[in-house]
């Protein structure tokens, strides 16, 4: 897609654990895009590296083209934690946030915000940071991620599962049959193994 409009630099803010190509961790780049008609349109710039003074800090950001542009990307939409896996922590540092929510960020910047968000593909940055995004799926590299630890640690708890459940049931069988072998035996009188009184007395009197 296209837009023409201006980028709002004063109301950026960072989405944090994010990586690039290289699996390092950083953030990208949230940037506000002021269109004509006075509508906002969030833009991903990117990737940037962590600040040297750690996470907290607000990382260093080269400032996109001043004035009016017309950009190009690709249009994604919010992300959820439902949908994610990735929790949408409270109490970060300043300008800095987990998930693309473009109802929330029209709350904080006041302003009637488009659903979703636009992924920066033209025009490119100078000096190569922000690091564009490249494939598409690329930008959800987190979300991903997110995912991936869900399934392995799920695969993790099947084995052990499995085990405890086919324990129980072996235990289930074997005393279902116990129980019908000893209902199809019988239980012998107690004077079954006895001989009949009328043998005894011809045996004593014989």
């Amino acid at each position: 897609m296209t837009a023409t409009g201006r980028f709002d630099t004063d109301a950026e803010v960072v989405v944090r654990r994010r990586t690039n190509g290289d699996d390092k961790v950083g953030y990208h780049v949230l940037t506000p895009f002021v269109l004509d008609d006075g509508k906002v349109l969030l833009v991903n710039r990117g990737w940037v590296p962590t600040s040297d003074a750690g996470q907290t800090a607000f990382p260093e950001v080269p400032a996109p083209p001043r004035g009016e542009i017309t950009l190009t990307g690709r249009l994604m939409p919010d992300e959820t934690t439902a949908a994610s896996g990735i929790k949408d922590l409270e109490g970060l540092p300043d300008r800095q946030i987990m998930l693309i929510d473009s109802e929330r960020e029209a709350k904080r910047l006041d302003a009637e915000v488009l659903g979703g968000y636009v992924v920066l593909t033209a025009p490119e940055p100078k000096g190569g940071l922000p690091e564009p995004i490249g494939e598409p799926g690329d930008e959800n590299a987190a979300l991903n991620y997110a995912y991936a630890v869900q399934w392995w640690l799920f695969a993790a708890a099947v084995p052990v599962g499995w085990f405890f459940l086919a324990r129980r049931e072996a235990r289930e069988r074997a005393e279902k049959a116990a129980q019908a072998s000893g209902e199809a035996g019988g239980t012998p009188p107690e004077d079954a193994g006895a001989e009949p009184e009328a043998v005894r007395t011809g045996q004593r009197t014989g």
